[in-house]
């Protein structure tokens, strides 16, 4: 028969005398790392010492309410008791209810950026449950969500870090923001990693580079037959979030692996919808617009491609929204305006892709193109705004 909890903790003090005996079953549920059960131990001892039931009395309140200040001090007292041995056995996720009870958060945010994983002597469950709880708290329940984010990398891969982001994502602009910009520089890496190890099995030195450009320079080998080094289907989808970020460094490595896509063998160079059915070339330029460069020549390319699309029955125009974008980002409000009314003024639905309508025209200081709009779609919001932008334009008497 399998040793029991009781076997291996009490049995071996069974004999001791109560004052020894209660410092002994004390140390070794510690040492035994039982810790909700020294938690509730400790929640008894108070009790008794106050002279009340071990167990809350819910027909009697009244001698409760007596004792209320005393328990909640030493509730919170066990609290952190039990939360900081958790983090002392290396468990966070089992000290976050005890030290959140206790409204005690820094330990854990100091935790979590120290964890780098499980220990390697445990099993592969284990280490898979410990890595799925640590994510859990830090990323999904928010506690520390770029942590998290970057521990869904390192532990999970790339494919699930795209995944995080392209689906329902749990926080708001600046969580993404930082959690995007960690996904450019991985997939980066990734890609600055295989030409490296590349080169050096084939060429015996150092690739020598510090960006991707330079290091495929010189080297069309690199893409001979179906090589690459990340998957094709991972690159375009981090360049697809790119645009999306505000990070200088990132659109720049972003742009990096828009040249490293320019090299793959056409077969591997899969087109998207328009405006990006060319889609490394189609976003390297949107994305260097962003970045500051060739802005002139990418709003005339996105022009181009939004007149040429034809709005079809499901009245999308994705061209457009492109466009009004680009122009929104370019800190060029009016001609994104006129753009909104001359490309999206009948589009059914707008994608989070394009600016909020409202944030186009008060920008653009158009409160008779807002008119105009709302009146088309019936929409009391759009004209109460527009009287707003107006009045805030009319001169001060």
């Amino acid at each position: 028969m399998a040793e029991s909890l009781y076997d291996r903790v009490v049995a071996p003090i069974a004999d001791l005398p109560r004052a020894d005996a209660w410092a002994a079953l004390m140390a070794r549920l510690e040492e035994h790392e039982l810790l909700p059960y020294l938690f509730e131990v400790l929640l008894m001892v108070k009790r008794r010492e106050l002279g009340l039931p071990l167990q809350a009395d819910r027909w009697h309140p009244e001698t409760e309410a007596k004792w209320k200040q005393a328990l909640e001090e030493h509730y919170h007292a066990a609290c952190l008791k039990v939360g900081r041995l958790y983090l002392e056995y290396g468990d966070i996720a089992g000290a976050w209810p005890y030290l959140r009870a206790a409204r005690v958060k820094e330990p854990v945010l100091e935790a979590l950026e120290r964890w780098e994983g499980p220990s390697s002597d445990a099993e592969p469950s284990e280490r898979r449950e410990e890595i799925d709880a640590v994510i859990d708290l830090a990323f999904q329940q928010g506690l520390h969500p770029v942590r998290g984010y970057e521990l869904i990398l390192r532990h999970r891969g790339t494919c699930d870090g795209i995944t995080a982001l392209e689906r329902h994502f749990p926080h708001g602009r600046e969580v993404r923001e930082e959690c995007g910009v960690r996904l450019v520089r991985q997939l980066w890496r990734e890609v600055m990693e295989g030409i490296a190890r590349d080169v050096q099995a084939r060429e015996g030195k150092p690739a020598g580079a510090a960006s991707i450009p330079e290091a495929i320079a010189g080297r069309p080998w690199l893409f001979e037959g179906r090589s690459y080094h990340v998957d094709p289907s991972h690159l375009q989808s981090v360049i697809r979030l790119a645009p999306t970020l505000a990070s200088h460094s990132a659109l720049e490595l972003a742009i990096q692996l828009c040249e490293y896509g320019l090299g793959l063998r056409t077969g591997d160079q899969r087109a998207d919808g328009a405006p990006f059915e060319r889609f490394y070339a189609d976003y390297h330029l949107f994305l260097s617009a962003l970045a500051g460069r060739e802005t002139e020549r990418a709003i005339a390319h996105f022009t181009a491609k939004a007149e040429a699309h034809e709005m079809g029955k499901d009245r999308k125009h994705f061209p457009g929204q492109i466009l009004v974008y680009l122009l929104d980002r370019l800190d060029r409000p009016r001609e994104a305006a006129e753009a909104y009314l001359r490309f999206l003024r009948q589009v059914k639905e707008v994608s989070a892709t394009a600016p909020a309508v409202l944030r186009i025209f008060d920008r653009a200081e158009n409160a008779r193109g807002l008119r105009e709009l709302a009146a088309e779609r019936r929409d009391i919001l759009q004209h109460a705004a527009s009287l707003l932008i107006e009045e805030k334009d009319a001169p001060q008497s």
